[in-house]
């Protein structure tokens, strides 16, 4: 599990957390809600129909976006690189339930869904969408502090729970220290063999955590027959701890905080429950498939 900077610099995240992450966050909303956002490519697509309010073939857009240095292009075909961003982007809005953005007109021209609502229509599902997110970012912070105030034995179960959640096999606990810490062990798959895994979950999260605990940690993981380590801290965490997690020559020490935390919890639908409100918009294809039809 390689170390890798999460989101903010500063939480560093392993393979099996990082992965989880993405999974749902933050290329764009996922079921709680806001639209995926646009990875460059398909905002620049999006920038060039939108300002010339009519469908392009693909060549001509891809040279129209080239022209205005939206984007740099590291390809030998631009034209499929913008259709590549395309057809993803609406494959993911696809999957969360949203309406999708782009939209091929026939014989390699594309255009944009926009263009078959009105404009009142357009506005009042970005406020929606807005509005989701607002919510969900409230409901992440509500979730964070209520953590805060959870017993610790109660806290042990949610973690298990995550740990479970996330993929990681035979979890167990190995181990209660006498300040509410928790030491599970558990199988990680990479590849085609097991990695063993201790994971710590700090009791007290009122102490800032520092590099001797990643160092503790670190001198410890035999007792445990595991070849990394994880520290979940719900506290802050010191600047030199990050550094000492970071040491490329010793044992991988992943520090997890309470925003990644919770972050994790959320994807794995822990301590959240999701509502699905109905909202109906204009089927633009079937719209152009009947006019087509004349």
């Amino acid at each position: 599990m390689p170390k890798t900077t999460f989101v903010d610099g500063v939480t560093v995240v392993a393979a099996a957390f990082l992965n989880a992450l993405q999974a749902h966050t933050h290329d764009g909303a996922d079921a709680d809600g806001s639209a995926p956002k646009l990875d460059v490519f398909a905002q620049a697509a999006y920038t060039v129909l939108s300002d010339g309010g009519a469908a392009m073939d693909i060549k001509d857009l891809a040279d129209a976006i080239f022209e205005r240095k939206l984007v740099r292009f590291h390809t030998h075909d631009p034209a499929m690189t913008i259709q590549a961003a395309m057809v993803n982007d609406n494959q993911r809005r696809k999957q969360r339930g949203h309406r999708k953005l782009f939209v091929n007109m026939s014989r390699g021209r594309w255009g944009l869904s926009d263009w078959g609502m009105s404009a009142d229509m357009v506005r009042l599902e970005r406020d929606i969408l807005s509005a989701s997110e607002e919510m969900r970012q409230a409901a992440i912070a509500q979730l964070g502090k209520a953590m805060l105030d959870v017993n610790p034995d109660a806290l042990e179960h949610v973690a298990l729970t995550l740990l479970e959640g996330l993929g990681y096999r035979d979890v167990k606990v190995s181990k209660r220290g006498s300040d509410n810490d928790v030491f599970f062990s558990a199988d990680w798959r990479q590849g085609l063999a097991d990695v063993r895994v201790c994971i710590q979950l700090v009791g007290d999260s009122s102490v800032e955590l520092d590099a001797g605990a990643v160092t503790d940690l670190r001198g410890t993981l035999h007792h445990y027959s595991a070849a990394e380590g994880v520290i979940i801290h719900l506290g802050d965490i010191a600047k030199d701890a990050i550094t000492e997690s970071r040491e490329e020559k010793l044992a991988s020490v992943t520090l997890i905080d309470r925003s990644s935390f919770v972050e994790l919890l959320v994807d794995q639908g822990i301590g959240v429950r999701r509502f699905h409100t109905p909202v109906l918009l204009i089927d633009t294809e079937y719209l152009d498939q009947l006019k087509g039809a004349k």
